[in-house]
């Protein structure tokens, strides 16, 4: 299993859409980039917590109540 895999496996069992969907392209950022550790940790989970506040903004106006 690929470390991208096993990130991926991880994502999905704490139910993190976002770093599951962008953490291999995020990781290419960062070695493009040389950003260091913290620096792509802070902008993946950054992204994550945007995603997030987009996906219950869509639940509250659909009147959604439950995570999948």
């Amino acid at each position: 299993m690929s470390e991208k895999d096993i990130v991926s496996a991880y994502a999905k069992e704490l139910k993190l859409a976002s770093v599951r969907e962008n953490a291999a392209l995020f990781a290419e950022d960062a070695m493009r980039e040389q950003w260091g550790y913290l620096s792509f940790l802070r902008r993946l989970l950054e992204e994550e917590v945007m995603q997030e506040g987009k996906r219950a903004r869509s639940r509250a106006y659909t009147g959604q109540t439950s995570l999948k």
